[in-house]
């Protein structure tokens, strides 16, 4: 369960939510989520699905979690980073995508610059964020 935790802890984090936003949209309290994300608890069933949903998860990434008999924690960090990037390289061909539709390069050019003046760090909770919107308004 700590690689699953870890795989949780780094998606909320990456999204910029605390605890308690993870817990007041998955029924819960922050106290249930820390301890599922240091893995000192076995869950299963609709609590990890609501915790899951309230990260941005890939259920896909949870099974596979699961099915690894000695999955670490450096495991589940590894492959919610994986994810992120992911979403993240996503967000972005999406962006250009319709700054090419509407034709607004300028605003589009500003935007870069500005982005490129973030940390790494930063710019992928920025992105992470935003791909969150973006998911909860589709």
């Amino acid at each position: 369960m700590i690689a699953t935790g870890a795989y949780l802890w780094t998606l909320r984090e990456a999204i910029g939510l605390c605890r308690n936003d993870v817990a007041h949209e998955a029924g819960t309290n922050n106290v249930q989520i820390m301890r599922i994300e240091k893995g000192e608890i076995d869950t299963r069933g609709s609590l990890l699905l609501s915790v899951v949903r309230a990260v941005n998860f890939n259920a896909e990434h949870i099974a596979q979690l699961f099915l690894m008999l000695v999955a670490t924690e450096e495991d589940g960090r590894n492959l919610a980073i994986s994810w992120i990037n992911r979403e993240t390289t996503s967000a972005i061909d999406e962006f250009i995508a319709d700054v090419k539709k509407d034709n607004k390069v300028s605003e589009a050019l500003k935007l870069i610059q500005q982005l490129e003046a973030l940390d790494p760090s930063s710019l992928d909770r920025l992105l992470g964020y935003g791909q969150s919107l973006l998911d909860r308004n589709r």
